[in-house]
């Protein structure tokens, strides 16, 4: 009885779709979604591990800022890879909480909503292409201003990078296939759709940088 309870309790919290209207409810109730959002979470947590590491390194070695070789972080430069560990861990986050609340397709059905209300529904895919361009213009300003301002340190966190840039990817089909352009999300190789490929790949990239910069891996 109190599972149950707690389980209803959760759902309204969370998020799904009914007769093309956002509810409260579970978004992604299969396996792989519950998966997805431990998945994030957990590289989430070793993205902040990581901030705290790139912030004692200098500190652990007691050694001047021209004593430390290639090996380690500068002082000066700490708060470059701080910011980077910092702001992957936020993003994954949120990640992590919207794959269940889904705040993107309520987006999409609130101004579906608006269109109609508004009377420019008729020129929708006008707006849905210079949002989507929006949206891809926005991701990758973001991985060109990473990439700039890690370059000294390309080494340690490329990989990342990657996984970003793949989750970037990830979330511009997303928003296309908002607009109908389902089959995209729908393509499946050896059983396991487009989307988990790109989504669980880009997790399991920052993931993997982390376990390397922690010396885990």
């Amino acid at each position: 009885m109190i599972n149950s309870i707690q389980v209803s309790e959760i759902g309204k919290i969370l998020a799904v779709v009914v007769d093309r209207t956002w509810q409260p409810g579970i978004g992604d109730p299969t396996l792989i979604g519950w998966f997805t959002v431990v998945a994030y979470f957990v590289t989430a947590v070793l993205c902040v591990l990581c901030a705290k590491q790139a912030a004692i390194v200098p500190k652990r070695y007691n050694l001047d800022n021209d004593d430390l070789d290639d090996i380690f972080i500068p002082r000066k430069h700490s708060s470059t890879l701080r910011w980077l560990w910092w702001s992957l861990g936020v993003v994954l986050l949120f990640l992590a909480i919207n794959k269940q609340l889904d705040l993107q397709t309520w987006l999409t059905y609130t101004a579906r909503d608006l269109a109609k209300s508004e009377g420019w529904y008729e020129q929708r895919r006008m707006y849905q292409l210079a949002f989507i361009i929006a949206i891809a213009t926005t991701i990758f300003l973001f991985l060109a201003i990473v990439a700039v301002a890690i370059k000294d340190y390309w080494h340690q966190v490329w990989l990342a990078i990657v996984g970003l840039g793949l989750l970037g990817s990830f979330i511009v089909i997303r928003a296309v296939s908002f607009h109908h352009i389902d089959v995209l999300l729908g393509f499946v190789v050896g059983g396991v759709k487009l989307n988990a490929f790109l989504e669980l790949g880009g997790i399991s990239c920052i993931t993997i940088s982390t376990l390397k910069y922690l010396r885990w891996l």
